[in-house]
C-alpha cells in the first residue's frame, strides 16, 4: 500500500459549493482559479510544508496547475503537469448548472460506453483517469506524491477504494462516486495499492516506470 496527498484545487468563478443552482459544470473549460481560490491553495501550500512531498503531478487545466505551482513554491518543488489528470469531460454539459446537469451525467454513469456529445463517455473518464494516476506512481517512485486533480476524480478515486480497489477498474461504487465531493483546496491522505492501479495499463512494473521516465 502506498500513501500520497490528494489534493483538489481552489475555487473558480465557476464554482458555488453552497448552491447547486449557482455552481457551473466546469469539465474541460480552462477556468484560472478567483482571488477566493488562490488563498484556498495558499492555505492548502502552508498545511503541506514540512510533509515531505518530493514530487507534485497536477491536471494540466489551469486552476489545478495554478493550485499546484502556488504550493510547489511554498515547499521548493516544480510540479509535472499531465492531461490524464483532468476530470471527466462533460461536453455539452459544461457551463450548466450542477443542479441541471446532475441527471444527464447520472444518465451517461448508467450507460457507461455512451459518449457524452463533444466530451467522452464515463468509462474512457475511468480508463483515462486510472492510468493517469498509474502514470503519478511510476513517475513518483519512492518519493512521496502529491496529486493535484479535480472533484470528478477525487469522487473516482474514493469510489474505487470504497469498492476495495479491485483490478477491474469498471468496478466502483457508484453511490460514493455520486456524493458531494470535498471543498476547493482540500488536502487530505489517501492509501491505495498502486499495484492494482497498473494493472488498468496491463503492462509489468518495470515496463511502466520505463514509459514514465520516457514520457518525463
Amino acid at each position: 500500500m502506498a500513501r500520497f496527498y490528494l489534493v483538489r484545487h481552489g475555487a473558480t468563478d465557476l464554482n458555488n459549493d453552497s448552491n447547486v443552482s449557482q455552481d457551473r459544470i466546469r469539465g474541460w473549460r480552462d477556468v484560472p482559479l478567483n482571488e477566493e481560490g488562490r488563498n484556498h491553495a495558499k492555505e492548502t501550500a502552508k498545511s503541506l510544508k514540512g510533509k515531505g512531498i518530493g514530487i507534485i503531478i497536477a491536471s494540466d487545466l489551469a486552476r489545478a496547475r495554478e493550485t499546484a505551482e502556488i504550493v510547489g513554491e511554498a515547499i521548493g518543488i516544480k510540479p509535472v503537469l499531465s492531461k490524464k489528470l483532468r476530470p471527466w469531460d462533460l461536453g455539452v454539459l459544461t457551463g450548466k448548472s450542477t443542479k441541471e446537469a446532475i441527471p444527464k451525467i447520472v444518465e451517461y454513469i448508467k450507460e457507461p460506453d455512451l459518449i457524452v456529445p463533444k466530451g467522452e463517455s464515463f468509462n474512457k473518464f475511468k480508463t483515462r483517469a486510472f492510468a493517469g494516476l498509474a502514470d503519478a506512481f511510476d513517475k513518483a517512485g519512492d518519493e512521496k506524491l502529491c496529486i493535484v486533480t479535480h472533484h470528478r476524480l477525487e469522487r473516482l478515486i474514493k469510489a474505487w477504494i470504497a469498492a476495495g480497489q479491485p483490478a477491474d477498474h469498471n468496478k466502483i461504487d457508484l453511490s460514493v462516486f455520486k456524493a458531494k465531493g470535498e471543498p476547493p483546496g482540500n488536502a487530505e491522505i489517501i492509501t491505495l495499492e498502486p499495484e492494482n492501479l497498473r494493472k488498468i495499463r496491463k503492462e509489468t512494473t518495470r515496463g511502466a516506470v520505463e514509459r514514465a521516465i520516457r514520457e518525463g
